[in-house]
C-alpha cells in the first residue's frame, strides 16, 4: 500500500521561521528585513527577536507571523515561538518545558532552534515535548559567523533511532545580513496563505526543509518497502539515513528527477537529504516505516 508523505492541500508556500532585527540583536530595521524577504519571493516570514514579540499581519500575497526567541541556559535551550494569538507570558527563570507549554497554550507553535550550535545533549530532547519541529539547519550557526555547527542532522538520527521522530525545518536565523539571509527555508503545502492554514500544515508535518532543491513528491510503499522521491531537476545526489548504517543504495543520483530506495531489514525509520548542482541541500523529515 502506498502513502504520500505530503498531502496536497492547494499550494506550496516558501517561508522563514526564525530571523532577527534591530528590535533585538539584528543588524537591520524591522521593516527592512520584512521587505527584503518579501521582495525575494518568500510567502511568509516569522520575525523572532529575542524576548520581543511583534504583531501578525495577513495580506493577500504575504503573511507576517508574530514571534520571539526565548533562551534558557545551563543547559542551553533556545525556543522559538510564532503565530501566537496572545503574549504567552514567558518570564526569565522558567524552564524550556514552561516556554513550550505557554507557546502552545497561546495558540502558537514552538520550535527548537539550532541544537548543534547549542551543544544540546541529545537526551535532553525529552524536555522538549510539545515542539512541532527542530532546526536541522540554521544558516548563521555556521561559518563565517560561528563555528561549523549549522547542520544538526545527526541529532535527528540519534532521536529517531531512539523512537523520537522529530520534524525538520531549515531557517536563516539571520542577524548580520551579510550572507546569512535568504539561504535556508521551509516549503509548506497549505490550503491558503493565512495564519490558520500555515500553522495547521506545519503542525501536521506537511512541509520540508530546503536551501534550494525541491521535493516534488515522496511516496512510501508498505508492501515493497520502497521510498520513491520526485526531485527538482537540479538535484544531483540523494542520500538516505536510518537506524541502519549500510545498504547498497544509500547514496543515489536521480534519473529524470526520480530515485527509489529499497529499505533494508530492521530499518525503523527513513529520512532523505538532497544535494543540488550548487551544493545546496533539502531535507525530508524522518518518518516511521
Amino acid at each position: 500500500m502506498e502513502r504520500h508523505l505530503f498531502e496536497e492541500l492547494g499550494h506550496w508556500y516558501k517561508g522563514n521561521l526564525h530571523t532577527h532585527t534591530q528590535n533585538s540583536d539584528g543588524e537591520l530595521p524591522f521593516d527592512t528585513v520584512v521587505n527584503m524577504y518579501r521582495e525575494h519571493g518568500y510567502d511568509f516570514l516569522a520575525v523572532t527577536d529575542h524576548w520581543h514579540l511583534n504583531e501578525t499581519k495577513e495580506e493577500k500575497d504575504f503573511l507576517l507571523l508574530n514571534g520571539a526567541e526565548w533562551d534558557v541556559n545551563d543547559p542551553v535551550f533556545h525556543i522559538v515561538g510564532f503565530g501566537l494569538e496572545r503574549d504567552p507570558g514567558i518570564e526569565r527563570g522558567m524552564q524550556a518545558e514552561d516556554y513550550i507549554k505557554r507557546i502552545n497554550e497561546a495558540g502558537g507553535l514552538a520550535l527548537l532552534a539550532h541544537p548543534a550550535w547549542s551543544l544540546m545533549e541529545p537526551k535532553d530532547i525529552a524536555r522538549c515535548e510539545g515542539v512541532f519541529a527542530a532546526e536541522i539547519y540554521n544558516t548563521t550557526s555556521g561559518m563565517p559567523w560561528n563555528p561549523e555547527r549549522a547542520d544538526s542532522s545527526h541529532y535527528f538520527d540519534l532521536w529517531a533511532s531512539s523512537g523520537i521522530l522529530m520534524k525538520a525545518v531549515a531557517d536563516d536565523d539571520a542577524h548580520h545580513y551579510n550572507g546569512d539571509e535568504m539561504k535556508s527555508f521551509v516549503m509548506v503545502n497549505a490550503g491558503d496563505l493565512s495564519r490558520k492554514s500555515i500553522l495547521a500544515a506545519l503542525k501536521d508535518g506537511n512541509f520540508y526543509a530546503s536551501q534550494g532543491p525541491k521535493i516534488l513528491d515522496a511516496v512510501w510503499d508498505d508492501t515493497e518497502r520502497t521510498l520513491t522521491l520526485q526531485c527538482s531537476e537540479d538535484t544531483e545526489t540523494v542520500y538516505f539515513s536510518s537506524n541502519r548504517c549500510w545498504s547498497p543504495e544509500r547514496v543515489q543520483h536521480p534519473m529524470d528527477g526520480k530515485v527509489v530506495f529499497q529499505s533494508v531489514p530492521k530499518e525503523t525509520y527513513l529520512r532523505a537529504t538532497l544535494i543540488d548542482d550548487m551544493g545546496r541541500k533539502a531535507w525530508l523529515s524522518p518518518f516511521a516505516i
